[in-house]
């Protein structure tokens, strides 16, 4: 009887891309384990939400907020029957938002948006292994051509000294994100066509005031893309997203990377410190508020780029066995959260008609 063998992939980053690929390979291989890997405490990246304190002290238990991604499913599309499934058009002040947060003055067009069906995104197989709280710190190929992965795991809020490092070997690795893509596979010859794809990021910045000012608040272009005052229940906020220019101080000051190319994970200390920059920003740009708390979160542009002309919504070395996708590449003008989708889809169709090599679980 010949040995049986399982094919196993390592997929980096647990955002929509992550997840999508995660769940289409071990639905199309049962048998063989997928081992997610995520910086955050749980999966979701930008259609997920968290509480934005922190953990940070609060003047009142009744002004907690919770910070939904949902910019994530905002998009332009040609008309409105090239609409996603259960998108919905947006319209009057509701689309001047939506228009600003995606850095855009004027469009022709649909401005829609889709909101993640929690099922489909989180429901993941019984074959995919995931490892939450875990930077992947290193890519290096082993002489029998597979890759060994090296990942360090993050404390724990409740051992904050269990941080460790780890490794592991696969066959094949998804990188779903794209500031992961550009450290981990520097050296390789995945590394001249990933400058091809552009990414541009950009911060949200939220903050709690103790006395909230009346009306709505207007920064400056050079400080926010869209700057609004909302008021919840129990307290206020004033919540935007920085400019191109803006984003470009914060980065200089607080690199998205590391020398080595890996990316800097966004502890507290990383949220406190881009919320400072901001903070003095809005005192730069003459608007007098006082600031009870302050968060930030980076992510990417809401319109994804993929500057790759007439190629695939992704990259795929079928040699190295080594692909990357995820919302920097456009698909069809889709939003981000359809793009991401599409982009990891057509990727492991890719793997799928590759070869597969022979691996032995580990």
């Amino acid at each position: 009887m010949s040995p049986s063998y399982t094919y196993t992939t390592a997929v980096i980053g647990g955002g929509i891309a992550g997840i999508t690929a995660s769940r289409l390979l071990g639905l199309a291989n049962r048998s063989s384990p997928v081992l997610l890997f995520d910086r955050g405490n749980k999966l979701g990246g930008r259609a997920s939400e968290r509480r934005v304190d922190d953990g940070e002290p609060s003047s009142s238990s009744s002004s907690s907020f919770t910070w939904h991604y949902g910019y994530q499913g905002i998009g332009l599309y040609p008309d409105a029957s090239r609409l996603p499934r259960g998108a919905r058009p947006l319209e009057g002040s509701s689309r001047r938002e939506a228009m600003a947060l995606l850095g855009r003055g004027s469009v022709d067009g649909v401005v829609a948006e889709s909101t993640p069906s929690p099922v489909e995104l989180f429901e993941l197989p019984d074959g995919v292994d995931v490892h939450a709280r875990c930077n992947v710190v290193g890519l290096q190929r082993t002489p029998e051509e597979r890759w060994r992965v090296t990942f360090e795991r993050s404390p724990s809020p409740s051992s904050p000294s269990s941080s460790s490092s780890s490794t592991t070997v696969v066959d094949q690795v998804v990188i779903a994100d794209w500031t992961a893509a550009t450290g981990l596979l520097r050296g390789t010859a995945m590394a001249d066509r990933l400058q091809g794809v552009s990414y541009r990021p950009m911060f949200a910045y939220l903050a709690r005031l103790r006395d909230a000012p009346a009306g709505d608040l207007h920064a400056p272009a050079g400080a926010f893309s869209m700057l609004k005052l909302r008021r919840e229940p129990g307290g206020s906020y004033v919540c935007g997203y920085t400019s191109p220019e803006m984003t470009a101080r914060i980065l200089h000051e607080l690199p998205m990377a590391d020398r080595r190319g890996l990316v800097t994970p966004q502890t507290p200390a990383y949220r406190r410190a881009v919320a400072a920059i901001l903070d003095g920003a809005l005192v730069d740009v003459g608007i007098d508020i006082d600031i009870e708390m302050s968060w930030s979160h980076r992510w990417g542009r809401a319109l994804p780029v993929n500057a790759i002309q007439g190629g695939e919504p992704f990259l795929y070395d079928e040699r190295l066995g080594v692909g990357v996708c995820g919302d920097m590449f456009c698909v069809d003008g889709a939003a981000p959260f359809d793009s991401a989708r599409a982009s990891a889809a057509a990727l492991v169709d890719a793997i799928g008609a590759a070869p597969r090599r022979r691996s032995s679980r580990l």
